[in-house]
């Protein structure tokens, strides 16, 4: 055989190599890539909005799971609309990455409490986003805010930043294979004071605000705010993606249920 044609035929065999392993992969996904692929319909679906993104009307389906939005809010399921108005403020973990509507810590609590829950979770919301979204509200509303670490970084706007390319299935599998997965280093100082001043205009603007963190250094960062402290979750989607999975959101609703309770019999949560 001749060397061109040996070369063609050893290209030829890579790339069906390749093609046949990223089926695979798409098949059985051990360690969870898939969420690369709904993170990158998700960004592909977003629409500006001063706030730092709007998401659009209707059904969305993802991998292994969908979610429903109706007015540029998840919807709760279980929602009470004749119960006291709670909004439920925070970032993916709020709005309930990778799981079913009804799965939501947000919309089990409403369940429970027999509220009007809102779910006004985003996922990519930071504090500059939350700050907007806080201050876009009445200031008598209840809010219920879930801080998680990454809340530290600055805000998501759809369609005015440019964001590097996502990553692929095959550079995300070399990056789990060998680099260990680390979490963001704690911010520095400088931007520590700038978060709580921005939190402070959070508690400012809500007459009824409740902070909630499973984070223990948000804990302590944030002693003067009386965060209150629930158990981190321990059950997450997959390997690559640290957002809880349906066990994960129950053990978010056993820890914030009773704190959220107690909240709603202390205030007066009007229907806004």
């Amino acid at each position: 055989m001749k060397p061109t044609r040996v070369i063609i035929v050893l290209l030829i065999s890579i790339l069906i190599a390749i093609i046949g392993s990223e089926l695979l992969m798409r098949v059985f996904d051990p360690i969870g890539l898939a969420f690369f692929d709904d993170i990158a319909y998700w960004n592909e679906a977003l629409l500006p909005d001063p706030e730092g993104y709007r998401m659009a009307d209707g059904v969305v389906s993802l991998t292994q799971w969908s979610y429903t939005v109706e007015n540029d809010r998840r919807i709760t399921p279980a929602n009470n609309p004749n119960g006291e108005t709670v909004y439920f403020l925070g970032d993916s973990l709020t709005f309930g990455w990778g799981v079913q509507d009804d799965q939501t810590w947000v919309n089990l609590i409403t369940n429970e409490l027999a509220l009007n829950g809102i779910n006004a979770g985003k996922a990519g919301y930071n504090i500059d986003n939350l700050l907007a979204r806080v201050q876009n509200l009445s200031a008598g509303a209840c809010v219920i805010h879930l801080i998680i670490p990454n809340d530290y970084e600055m805000g998501f706007y759809a369609g005015t930043t440019d964001h590097e390319p996502l990553p692929t299935r095959w550079s995300q599998l070399f990056y789990f294979l060998y680099s260990p997965i680390t979490q963001s280093p704690p911010p520095n100082e400088t931007f520590d004071e700038e978060y709580q001043a921005k939190l402070q205009q959070m508690q400012a603007h809500s007459t009824r605000f409740l902070a909630i963190a499973y984070d223990p250094l948000i804990v302590e960062r944030l002693a003067d705010f009386d965060v209150k402290a629930i158990s981190p979750y321990t059950s997450k989607i997959s390997a690559v993606d640290s957002h809880p999975d349906v066990l994960g959101h129950r053990q978010l609703y056993n820890g914030i249920l009773p704190i959220v309770r107690e909240f709603v019999q202390q205030h007066d949560c009007p229907a806004l």
